[in-house]
C-alpha cells in the first residue's frame, strides 16, 4: 500500500473514532467526571495519532522526492 493510500485510510479511522466521540459526550453527565476524562483523554490520543499519521506521511513524501531527484546510478 502507497503512503498516500496508508496516511488516508489511518487518518479516515482516526476521524471516524474522533466523530464518535460527540455523541458520547452528549450522553455523558456532566458530573460523571471520570466519564469525561476517559473521553478528554481519548480524544487527545486521537489529536496525538493523527498529528503522527501526517508527521510520517510527510516523511514518506519528502523521501520519495529525495529518491526520485537521484540520478539512477545511485539508487542501484
Amino acid at each position: 500500500m502507497a503512503a498516500d493510500e496508508t496516511a488516508h485510510a489511518l487518518k479516515g479511522s482516526l476521524a471516524t473514532i474522533q466523530s464518535s466521540l460527540e455523541p458520547l459526550r452528549r450522553a455523558v453527565p456532566g458530573d460523571n467526571v471520570r466519564a469525561q476524562r476517559a473521553l478528554t483523554l481519548i480524544d487527545a490520543a486521537v489529536g496525538r495519532l493523527k498529528d503522527l499519521v501526517e508527521a510520517a506521511h510527510r516523511r514518506d513524501c519528502a523521501a520519495a522526492d529525495a529518491l526520485e531527484r537521484q540520478p539512477d546510478a545511485a539508487r542501484r
